[in-house]
């Protein structure tokens, strides 16, 4: 979704940018897709994209407008989008988060971090999705961070950017790892709600890997 045009644009997309089809598509890998979307936290009508290129004018922003496509994944694609719109898309997160659904925080750090490994966006595009996590106190955001910071742990664990990367985790789970244990009262309870305790086993664990004390 290019916002300075409105233009939304299909295309095949692939995890691994280095990937030959092999199969030929009968339908071209076209689809037509109903699009569910938001502007500045409004939903808005159901767009249909008919063809590979369109321009749908209400996708139109600027100044501090933002787009979000494909709400709550109604839809099974990814997202991409100009730098623009990502860029405040990420402000939206770390202003007030909460002006998006648990579902769509969860989707803008997966998109991106998918987006990054099919190497259609940068990496620091993706990560940047992650800076809000120090406010973060849901389960499935987190969750979606994880799965994909996990993969960066691996990646550089006894290499000298680690400590670096160690650094910025402890940093972004101890406000989670100090919710819960107020929660538990110094950890003699357990959260009532599933999700919660899902979280919290995600707050010990990272807590625990880089040296959070309580």
């Amino acid at each position: 979704v290019n916002t300075r045009t409105g233009t939304v644009t299909l295309k095949h997309f692939l995890m691994d940018p280095d990937y030959v089809v092999g199969r030929p598509s009968q339908f071209n890998y076209t689809w037509f897709i109903p699009i569910k979307w938001m502007k500045n936290g409004v939903d808005q009508q159901q767009y249909w994209l008919l063809d590979k290129t369109d321009t749908h004018s209400l996708m139109r922003v600027s100044g501090e407008e933002w787009v979000l496509a494909n709400t709550n994944v109604s839809g099974f694609f990814r997202v991409n989008y100009d730098l623009d719109n990502w860029g405040r898309l990420l402000s939206q997160l770390n202003t007030n988060h909460q002006v998006l659904s648990v579902i769509n925080r969860a989707q803008i750090i997966d998109d991106a971090f998918s987006l990054a490994r099919a190497k259609l966006i940068n990496t620091t595009l993706a990560l940047r999705t992650t800076t809000y996590l120090s406010r973060e106190r849901d389960y499935i955001p987190w969750e979606s961070a994880l799965r994909n910071l996990d993969n960066y742990v691996l990646m550089f664990d006894r290499t000298e950017v680690y400590g670096a990367l160690e650094a910025y985790l402890k940093k972004q789970i101890k406000p989670l790892f100090e919710h819960f244990r107020t929660l538990t009262a110094n950890w003699t309870r357990v959260p009532t709600g599933h999700s919660d305790q899902y979280n919290q086993i995600n707050a010990l664990r990272i807590a625990c890997g880089v040296g959070v004390k309580g």
